[in-house]
């Protein structure tokens, strides 16, 4: 019987449940379990320590690359998304957001073109604008006029 699972639970961690609930799933559908449901060999979840030092160190050096966290492969999968064009919607799906805010508050500055747009949009704004030269001169602190006197 399926488990319905929510994007995350607390603390944004899936509940171990659910995990073996979606790899029990998975093998149904393809006969075994694929290569992106990470294991330990009894097939309980994967310490994050052991993982850290035995697997992911070595794994980085070997490849000649700086230190980055596993988690950075997460940051780097959504903003590769948001780069190529898709919508913040489907990064909102594909990352396991509860809430479209989320996705919106962490990558939402890296929307091709979103910055421009505003301010192409505030060309041409200078001739509508009242301008008060009084909002800006200067203001004498202590006889509370205007001006440098």
């Amino acid at each position: 019987m399926p488990v319905a699972c929510s994007p995350k639970e607390r603390a944004g961690v899936r509940s171990t449940t659910c995990l073996r609930a979606e790899k029990r799933n998975a093998s149904r559908r393809l006969g075994e379990v694929p290569l992106w449901v990470f294991t330990s060999e009894e097939g309980s979840p994967v310490d994050q320590a052991n993982f850290h030092n035995r697997v992911w160190k070595k794994l980085l050096a070997k490849a000649d690359l700086r230190y980055i966290r596993v988690h950075d492969l997460r940051h780097m999968f959504a903003s590769l998304l948001i780069q190529n064009g898709e919508s913040l919607a489907y990064v909102k799906e594909q990352m396991g957001h509860h809430s479209i805010t989320i996705t919106v508050d962490t990558y939402g500055h890296l929307v091709p073109g979103g910055n421009k747009a505003a301010v192409d949009r505030l060309d041409g704004l200078e001739k509508t604008t009242i301008r008060n030269p009084d909002a800006t001169a200067l203001l004498n602190t202590v006889s509370g006029r205007v001006g440098s006197r």
